[in-house]
């Protein structure tokens, strides 16, 4: 017999819980579309490897040298100053070829007064006396642009110690004995080496501002028993074309 009766609570099964699904948008409103990003193109990433490149070359120079950099920089320095000492012995050289010319030259003129009408006689003499002058001044700063000059290091308070002034001074390797020397190659640290090699391109720029200081006079006395020849020539000249002109 069928009972009209509802189920207890014993009797019904509560339905198991579920967690309500969370809306992430407003209701109607449609999701948000991703944006597209544009890719670089090859201009600008060629103007991006400019930049980067211009700031590391930027770098590069602000730095300071490294220890073999230092040194070969110094190496340079040395090697251009002893070539600068060739240039100025071979200018040296040419000014004196310039002169052996011009005084034979003048020897030309005043021995042959039949041909140019000029001997040593009136104004010649006072002339070939200035023109000597000029000509011993010229000798002696010749000698002086020639002379061998000793690039010797001259110590300071901060070298006054250091090993590599001793090692390539040419005065003072040559007082210390053998044994010695070698030791204290051996014992030579990177840094004295870099100083030593500073020390002696300091020295060769002296001797080299000295040597050509006695060039520019060399060649201001050249430049002055030029115009004296000159002189000399056009009186000369002047001398054996006027009697011709009036004949």
């Amino acid at each position: 017999m069928l009972s009209m009766r509802p189920p207890g609570p014993a009797e019904t099964k509560a339905p198991a819980w579920r967690p309500r699904p969370v809306a992430t948008h407003a209701p109607g409103l449609r999701q948000p579309l991703p944006v597209a990003t544009a890719s670089p193109t090859p201009a600008d990433e060629l103007a991006e490897w400019v930049q980067k490149r211009e700031a590391k070359i930027r770098a590069e120079a602000a730095r300071p040298l490294d220890a073999w950099e230092r040194y070969r920089a110094l190496t340079d320095a040395v090697e251009e100053a002893f070539t600068l000492t060739e240039i100025a012995d071979r200018k040296v050289r040419f000014a004196l070829l310039v002169m052996a010319g011009l005084n034979l030259g003048v020897f030309a003129i005043l021995t042959r007064p039949e041909l140019t009408g000029l001997g040593l006689h009136g104004w010649v003499v006072p002339w070939a006396v200035a023109y000597g002058g000029v000509t011993v001044a010229f000798l002696l700063q010749a000698v002086e642009a020639l002379r061998p000059r000793e690039a010797s290091v001259r110590p300071g308070p901060r070298s006054a110690s250091r090993a590599s002034d001793r090692l390539r001074d040419v005065a003072s390797a040559a007082e210390t004995e053998l044994e010695e020397y070698e030791r204290a190659w051996r014992e030579l640290r990177f840094d004295e080496l870099t100083g030593g090699l500073a020390a002696q391109a300091h020295a060769l720029a002296r001797c080299n501002r000295d040597k050509f200081t006695a060039l520019h006079r060399l060649y201001l006395g050249l430049r002055v028993m030029a115009v004296l020849v000159a002189l000399l020539v056009a009186v000369a000249a002047l001398a054996a074309v006027v009697p011709t002109l009036r004949g």
